[in-house]
């Protein structure tokens, strides 16, 4: 997810990433990253600074495509092959970064994850059975429904609700109660799976 500490740094200290967007590509660790979800992987960083759950994802998207742009290997194609290679391996840093923070799901994760907590740890489930009982619910409206126009009113309904859980997700990093997130991200995850069955159907 490999160069060092020190090089990735360099990298982005060199194309001046606004401060708010370096917190944020901190998530990013240094070493192969399969899944967010795997704990064997060490936190290693990209850069120093503090990570944060809160982003703009335009802001984001607009390093993200800078950086890349600097990267690009027409731009290194008269370098040094070691200037090349390790171009290379930001550019596969940046994008790993990007496919992290992108996702406030795997954002949350990676976050927990950075605060110690291991993937059995992360593991959680809704201990509310009247939310459980209203996912569920949910759950089976989009399975039997077929109408088009009432997806997508399913489809902006589970938006809204999101963005109500990343918001409230903000609030406990930001005051560092972790068994407050990892409950919430666990009741993001049945969210994000069920947008997922009406993305399926539309």
């Amino acid at each position: 997810m490999a160069g060092t500490v020190m090089q990735a740094t360099s990298c982005l200290d060199s194309v001046h990433v606004p401060s708010n967007i370096m917190r944020s590509l901190s998530l990013l660790p240094s070493l192969p990253y399969p899944s967010c979800h795997d704990s064997t992987i060490a936190p290693c960083c990209i850069c120093s600074r503090q990570p944060t759950f809160e982003i703009d994802p335009a802001a984001l998207e607009k390093r993200y495509k800078l950086l890349q742009w600097q990267l690009h290997p027409d731009k290194q194609a008269q370098k040094p092959l070691q200037e090349q290679e390790y171009s290379a391996e930001q550019a596969s840093l940046i994008n790993q970064a990007y496919g992290v923070l992108r996702s406030p799901m795997s954002r949350a994760n990676y976050m927990l994850m950075l605060q110690g907590m291991t993937e059995e740890e992360r593991e959680g489930t809704i201990a509310d059975p009247e939310l459980l009982m209203e996912v569920m619910e949910a759950r089976e409206l989009v399975d039997q429904e077929d109408d088009q126009e009432r997806l997508v009113e399913l489809h902006s309904s589970n938006q809204k609700r999101q963005a109500a859980l990343c918001a409230e997700l903000s609030e406990a990093f930001r005051r560092g109660d972790q068994e407050a997130a990892k409950q919430l991200v666990a009741q993001l995850s049945y969210w994000v799976r069920l947008e997922e069955a009406i993305c399926e159907k539309l």
